[in-house]
This record gives C-alpha cells, structure tokens and sequence, in this order.
C-alpha cells in the first residue's frame, strides 16, 4: 500500500522585497534633463506667449488637459489586478492610497495657488510632475515584480530538481515537486506585467514630451523652473523615498 504524498507549496516572495531606487532615481534624472532642455529652448523671456502651437503630442496634451489626474491609473489599476499574494497586496493597497494622495495634494495646490496667486504657477508642469512621479514609481514597481517572477521561476526549478530523487529535497519531505503559490503561471503572469510595463513607460514618455513643449512654449522660464522644482520636493522625491521603503506591490 503506497503511502499518501502531500504536497507543500513554495512560499517564496509573500512579503515581497523593497523595490530598488535606480529606476526613480533615473527617471527623475531624465525629467530634469527635459525640463532643462525645454527651458533653455524656452522664448518667452523676449517674445510674448503663443496662444497655440503645433507640435506632435498635442492629441496626448488635450488628454492631459482633461483627465490628466487619471492618466496613470490606467497603468496602476490593471498592474494591481494581477494576482499577487496577500502581503504585497496590502502594501499596493498602501502605495495606491499614496498615489490618490499626491493626485488630491496637487489639484489643493493649484485652487490655493490659484487664488492667492494667479498665473504665478505653471499648473500643467505641476500636473505632469504628480503624473511623472506615479509613473515613475510604477516602472520601478514593475521592474521588481518581474525579477522577482524570474527569482521564483528558477527557485521553483531547482526545488523540482532536488525532489525528484526518492530521499526529498528541498520541495518538500517526500521528494515531490514543489508549487508556487503565485496564482496563474509564471509565464502569463511575466508577459502581463510586462505589457502593463510597456504602457506605462510609453505613458511616461509622453508625459515628459508634453512637459517639454510645455516648458518650451507655454511659460516663462521662472515659472517652469520653480515649479517643476516644487514638483519634484512635493511629488516626486517623496514617493521615491516611500517606494524604496515599501515593499515591492
């Protein structure tokens, strides 16, 4: 009579791991770089403001105009309807709620500035600053997601291995092959997160076009400067720091 073989699934990465600062620190890098370039590209310190001007993203620019504080949700929401296990749900949850913050903290900023102070806010670099900043910390969310996918996919391989010998490994005690317990397989889940990858860099790449025929065009050198500053205080160093702290959603 043959003995009863339980099988004990893998429980690797249920705490996630803190999400690695080079892609927001490179992303911020490249931010500055454009903001940079669109100031010093920037006419409007000897000719007065154009009313309108033609350039390849004025389609993604009236996006932005008119749903611009929604824009990258449509990267976040589908990345965080993917399976994940219960722990790094928790610290999606956590960082989403960040995120609805930066997006409220900004739209205060502009009523307040607004009123006190108005025309002293370049408003749509304020506003591509908060998007820039989700989307960066997306990508950098993404990016780890999918090592650690990879991390799993070989542990995964290397516990089948040890339990096919007749003495068990490191599978479980019976020698049978061991589970992962993330949801769909591996690979269906790589290739979603890579595609919600995709979008979002391809998001944040209009986002900084935008800013800089924004910066270009649209305000005077001052105004960009300081407040593409302030955004990055305000935005984007903060939720850098937070998803360094954090765990891998």
């Amino acid at each position: 009579m043959g003995a009863d073989v339980e099988y004990r699934p893998v429980t690797k990465l249920q705490t996630g791991s803190p999400v690695r600062l080079w892609p927001m620190a490179l992303c911020t890098l490249v931010w500055l770089a454009v903001i940079t370039i669109g100031i010093l590209g920037n006419i409007n310190d000897t000719e007065p403001i154009p009313r309108r001007v033609n350039h390849p993203l004025v389609p993604f620019d009236r996006l932005v105009r008119k749903a611009g504080p929604l824009i990258p949700f449509t990267a976040v929401l589908p990345r965080m309807l993917m399976p994940t296990t219960s722990r790094v749900a928790s610290a999606g949850a956590a960082t989403f709620a960040i995120y609805l913050l930066i997006t409220v903290v900004r739209i205060v900023l502009y009523l307040g500035v607004d009123m006190v102070a108005p025309k002293s806010l370049a408003d749509h670099i304020l506003l591509g600053s908060s998007m820039y900043a989700i989307l960066s910390s997306e990508i950098a969310v993404l990016l780890k997601q999918l090592a650690d996918i990879r991390k799993v996919k070989v542990d995964d391989d290397e516990d089948t291995a040890a339990g096919d010998g007749s003495g068990g490994g490191e599978g479980n005690e019976q020698g049978a092959p061991a589970m992962c317990a993330m949801g769909p397989p591996t690979g269906a889940l790589q290739l979603s997160r890579a595609f919600v990858l995709l979008l979002t860099c391809t998001l944040a790449a209009a986002t900084l076009g935008d800013m800089y025929f924004t910066a270009r065009y649209f305000h005077t050198a001052h105004e960009t400067g300081v407040t593409a500053a302030a955004g990055l205080c305000i935005f984007q160093i903060p939720l850098a720091v937070w998803s360094f702290n954090t765990r891998a959603q």
